[in-house]
């Protein structure tokens, strides 16, 4: 791309992402909210195809953090930064080839700069696997509230 084309690419491209992300998470309908204290990451695993559809939003608060992700066949590995008042879209082989986890530790190194861990809120979006409830409709997912 010439220097000339890079503004009609980075809209064309704006364009195409706003309307991947309209069909895939055009029916979001459930969100889980977790606090992540210092130091607590999350276990490594691949999401199951079985209770939610392709597409899932996740909003991180609060706190930088590092979500690794690792291919199953290959091995390969991949760091992702998410800073406080990030936004990660992940659909596809993101959710369903490749593991993903954040490691439990005190600090994380980014672009070779030391930040210690701090509290986190992570919001997740995504589509529960419904059944059908009535002709042309789903039953709700029910509300399930818990506490510590």
């Amino acid at each position: 791309i010439s220097a000339g084309d890079s503004d009609t690419y980075h809209e064309s491209s704006k364009r195409n992402c706003a309307d991947t992300a309209i069909t895939r998470f055009a029916y979001l309908n459930q969100m889980t909210l977790n606090e992540y204290k210092r130091g607590q990451g999350i276990g490594s695993h691949v999401d199951t195809k079985t209770a939610f559809d392709d597409g899932l939003i996740s909003v991180s608060l609060g706190a930088d953090s590092v979500m690794e992700f690792r291919e199953q066949t290959s091995g390969i590995r991949k760091l992702v930064h998410l800073p406080p008042r990030s936004m990660l879209l992940m659909s596809g082989p993101a959710r369903y080839s490749w593991e993903h986890m954040i490691v439990s530790r005190g600090t994380d190194l980014v672009n070779n700069r030391l930040i210690p861990r701090q509290t986190r809120i992570s919001l997740t979006l995504r589509t529960g696997i419904t059944l059908p409830y009535e002709e042309n409709t789903v039953k709700p997912l029910d509300l399930v509230q818990s506490r510590d």
